[in-house]
């Protein structure tokens, strides 16, 4: 049984000695399946309306379920296998970047099989690599910040 830490979590949820869960993340391996899902979800959507949609078809939708799986299923295997510690805003900045892609690239899709285009999707992939920039930029600074927190906890260890 775990006990509890001062904060009233369960020390699993703060404590980066645990295996399976850092600050409260779910594992890289729950990350994959979830992006894994999504894949499947986006490539059946993608394969339907291309059906549906009577020859017509669009690269932005045959790409639909690419990023889901390019951007997160990928990096989560590698951040598993690597055991990567990232904290919790850098995965959401990068998951909303792929959520982000993802919709932008279904509606730009969904437009072109229709026969038109529209002003309105143009934000997706700039917001979305943004999103990207600072889910890496705040990954890098949380890394920075806990190789300092660990080196001062050595420190202060080795002063006793």
């Amino acid at each position: 049984m775990h006990g509890m830490a001062d904060n009233g979590l369960p020390d699993y949820v703060t404590s980066p000695s645990s295996g399976a869960v850092f600050q409260g993340h779910p594992s890289w391996r729950v990350s994959a399946r979830r992006y894994a899902a999504a894949t499947a979800l986006c490539g059946v959507f993608s394969l339907v309306y291309e059906y549906f949609s009577h020859e017509v078809w669009s690269l932005w939708m045959m790409g639909l379920s690419l990023w889901p799986l390019l951007l997160g299923v990928v990096p989560a295997l590698a951040c598993g296998a690597l055991r990567a510690h990232v904290c919790r805003v850098a995965r959401d900045l990068w998951s909303c970047g792929v959520a982000t892609l993802t919709v932008g690239s279904c509606l730009r899709g969904v437009l072109e099989i229709y026969g038109t285009t529209s002003m309105l999707v143009e934000p997706y992939m700039p917001v979305g690599l943004a999103l990207f920039a600072l889910g890496l930029a705040a990954g890098v600074l949380g890394s920075l910040r806990e190789d300092r927190d660990r080196r001062k906890s050595i420190a202060a260890s080795h002063r006793l």
